[in-house]
C-alpha cells in the first residue's frame, strides 16, 4: 500500500512538472499578477494621453523634421553601440558604428542627416540586452512596467546599464545632454505614432490585450536578437510621405 501511495504521489508530481510551462516558453509568465496590473495602467495611459499626443505630434510635425530627430537620436547612440559590439566580439560592427558616427557627425549636421546610409552603412540598434544574449544570459521572466511598457528581466536590467554606461554621458556638456534628452523624448513619441495601428490592435482591440501584447513583444524581441525580422524592419513608415 505504501508503495502504491508513493507511486501515485510520484505520478502526480511528474504530471505537474509536465504541465508546468517551461522557462522562456510563451506560456511562462512568472510575474503575471504584477504584469496584468501594470498593463491596465499602461492601457489607460495610452488611451487617454500617450496615444492622442503621439497622433497629434505625427500629424502636425513634417516627416522630414521627424526623420531628422530620429537620425540625431540614433547617431548619438552609436558610441555606445560600438562599445557593445566590442563586448560582443564583433570587430566589423565596431568599425561600422564608429565610421557611421564620424561620417554623420562631421557631414550630417551632427547626425540630423543620415549621410552614412548612402555609403552602405545603415543604422543598426544594439545594447546590453544583445550583449547579454550573446553571452548566454537568460532573458528571465516577462516584466511589464507601469508607464514603461513591456520587457523582460534581462531587458530592464540592460536598459539601466545602457544609460549608466553610455560613453556619450561622459564627454558631452550638460546642456548638450539635456538637448539629447529632449530629442530622445520626441523620438519616443514618434515611435508611438509610427506604430499606432499595431499598438491600437494589440492594446485596445484585442480580446485579451495583455496576452496579445506580451506574446507579440517576446516574439519580436527574440526574432530581432536571433537575426530574424523585427517589427522595426517590416515597413519604412516614411516611404509614402
Amino acid at each position: 500500500m505504501k508503495r502504491l501511495i508513493a507511486g501515485a504521489g510520484v505520478a502526480v508530481l511528474l504530471a505537474g512538472c509536465t504541465n508546468a510551462p517551461e522557462p522562456n516558453s510563451l506560456d511562462w509568465d512568472p510575474h503575471q499578477n504584477f504584469n496584468t496590473a501594470a498593463h491596465r495602467v499602461n492601457v489607460t495611459v495610452d488611451r487617454v494621453a500617450f496615444g492622442p499626443v503621439a497622433r497629434a505630434y505625427g500629424n502636425t510635425m513634417p516627416p522630414l523634421v521627424r526623420r531628422g530627430i530620429t537620425n540625431l537620436r540614433d547617431n548619438w547612440k552609436l558610441p555606445g553601440h560600438a562599445m557593445q559590439y566590442a563586448l560582443q566580439g564583433k570587430g566589423v560592427e565596431v568599425a561600422k558604428s564608429t565610421t557611421r558616427f564620424l561620417v554623420n557627425t562631421s557631414f550630417g549636421l551632427g547626425g540630423i542627416l543620415d549621410v552614412a546610409k548612402d555609403m552602405d552603412l545603415p543604422y543598426e540598434d544594439t545594447g546590453f540586452n544583445e550583449t547579454f544574449y550573446t553571452w548566454g544570459v537568460p532573458e528571465g521572466g516577462y516584466l511589464e512596467v507601469p508607464l514603461g511598457g513591456p520587457g523582460t528581466e534581462r531587458d530592464w536590467t540592460s536598459w539601466g546599464l545602457d544609460l549608466v554606461a553610455d560613453p556619450v554621458n561622459l564627454v558631452l556638456p550638460t546642456a548638450a545632454l539635456n538637448g539629447l534628452l529632449v530629442v530622445g523624448s520626441l523620438d519616443i513619441v514618434n515611435e508611438r505614432y509610427e506604430m499606432d495601428s499595431v499598438i491600437e490592435a494589440l492594446m485596445h482591440q484585442s480580446a485579451n490585450s495583455y496576452d496579445a501584447t506580451r506574446i507579440a513583444y517576446l516574439q519580436n524581441m527574440r526574432a530581432g536578437l536571433s537575426g530574424g525580422t523585427s517589427v522595426d524592419t517590416l515597413e519604412d513608415v516614411y516611404a509614402n510621405e
